[in-house]
């Protein structure tokens, strides 16, 4: 029943049913979310992770920090991402490369290269997506030149291994 509110845009009638109807799982949490994001309502997507978590207590899944931390990335709620990012450490979840490629693009759309580009150098490895979550915050930022060095120089590294 909250999907298919969901899917006809009634986003009031499924906040009721999420708080009112027991035993609603976070996968259908999730969903409603997930299409509030896709809507581009980030507003709600924040009212709802923060509903998830008075809700379920440290019931919040990877998929939810995720969605979470887009909708931070889109509107600059960097306090917010910020609590997040703590949200994923204490729940182990800021080693997953989705995670850590969001939390980069976070950091980056809220004009904070210094974090990002932090987050992706402690990775132990630095894959196509945590790069293509880095380089184009630099350009975002009208760094063109760090991200052209920046690449360079992890390239060079790369060959002479």
């Amino acid at each position: 029943m909250v999907s298919g509110y969901v899917l006809a845009d009634m986003w009031g009638e499924a906040f009721d049913l999420l708080q009112w109807v027991p035993g609603v799982n976070i996968v259908t949490w999730n969903a409603v979310a997930a299409r509030n994001l896709k809507a581009g309502n980030d507003g709600e997507v924040m009212r709802l992770v923060s509903q998830m978590r008075s809700c379920h207590g440290p019931g919040l899944d990877s998929v939810t920090v995720v969605i979470g931390l887009r909708a931070c990335s889109r509107s600059g709620y960097l306090r917010i991402g910020k609590e997040l990012h703590a949200v994923s450490i204490r729940l182990c979840f800021d080693r997953l490369e989705r995670a850590e490629s969001s939390l980069i693009t976070m950091y980056s759309k809220c004009q904070m290269m210094s974090s990002a580009y932090c987050l992706f150098r402690t990775r132990s490895t630095q894959s196509i997506v945590t790069w293509n979550s880095l380089l184009p915050g630099y350009a975002f930022m009208d760094q063109v030149e760090e991200a052209i060095l920046l690449f360079r120089d992890d390239l060079f590294l790369c060959l002479s291994k």
